[in-house]
């Protein structure tokens, strides 16, 4: 194993063991801001050996990435404490202008938050080619699951992506109970009640669980593959939109259309206003997965 990986190891084992005063959650184990932050630090020296850099370019690695996670972590602040009061102000029925006042305070954050990460992503730019930019980005982009995958790794809990679909559980309890009914399971039923736990792990800003409800080949016009809307999702998560979020499955009617069942309305209530979405499943090894989506209202 190389020097920089064993580091990594080490790093993570640490913060892992060290973790028992901490104030946050991270893959259900709680982490502190400085002890996320060594994690962090640790996980930048790896990518900086996959990125073949010399020791001086990650001296700059480190120091920018330091910086990006202080003005992180201010802005989140900051949005936390506004969020709070908007919330407030709503609850009481405050005049118009102060809502509106923090409103665009609270959007504000938010757009301060989606460019850090862009001028974040220039600052590391040095001699890159576009492969190693690329790979700064989803380094970015993917921050804090690649912390908890590192975690655990090291906690041998398995990788990220073995998560199954929340359908998959809320299935088996009555399985358990009455199996001759689960075998008879209607397909518009079991798509429904796909797009409830989706709705569910979106609602609880689960990227893993949210992910896993997608097949393999979901293709969508506008965000490509499964990759594409896994992204699309994380922004949306980093930027708060997830946040308070309301999943109604109460209204949604199935249509059954050759492989393909057809659910619709999913309603989606938050800060952003409401979206409507029809999804789109096939069934996958026994399960029902999203192959393909519409919305109104985004």
């Amino acid at each position: 194993m190389k020097r920089v990986t064993c580091v990594v190891a080490i790093t993570v084992a640490m913060a892992v063991v060290g973790a028992g005063a901490a104030s946050a959650q991270c893959c259900g184990i709680c982490l502190d801001a400085k002890t996320k932050a060594l994690v962090g630090k640790a996980l930048v020296l790896d990518l900086s050996e996959q990125l073949g850099l010399a020791s001086d370019e990650v001296a700059v690695l480190l120091d920018e990435f330091g910086k990006y996670q202080e003005q992180v972590a201010s802005l989140k602040s900051q949005r936390a404490e506004v969020k709070g009061k908007l919330t407030a102000a709503i609850e009481s029925s405050a005049a118009g202008a102060e809502v509106s006042g923090l409103l665009d305070k609270l959007q504000g954050l938010d757009e301060q938050l989606f460019q850090l990460k862009n001028d974040a992503l220039d600052a590391y730019v040095m001699d890159l080619t576009t492969e190693q930019l690329a790979q700064c980005y989803l380094f970015l982009a993917d921050y804090d699951e690649i912390v908890c995958s590192a975690i655990r790794a090291m906690r041998g809990a398995g990788a990220p992506g073995s998560a199954p679909c929340p359908a998959a559980a809320a299935a088996a309890a009555p399985a358990e109970a009455a199996p001759a009914e689960a075998t008879t399971a209607k397909p518009g039923d079991k798509a429904v009640a796909a797009a409830k736990a989706w709705g569910d792990a979106l609602a609880a800003q689960d990227l893993e669980k949210i992910m896993a409800c997608f097949a393999d080949d979901f293709e969508h016009y506008e965000y490509g593959d499964k990759a594409g809307i896994r992204d699309f999702i994380g922004q949306a998560m980093d930027m708060g939109y997830l946040e308070d979020l309301e999943v109604s499955v109460d209204d949604a009617e199935a249509e059954v259309d050759g492989d393909e069942v057809i659910v619709y309305p999913v309603e989606l209530m938050g800060a952003f206003g409401s979206i409507t979405f029809e999804l789109v499943f096939e069934e996958r090894n026994g399960e029902m997965k999203i192959t393909g989506m519409d919305a109104s209202g985004l």
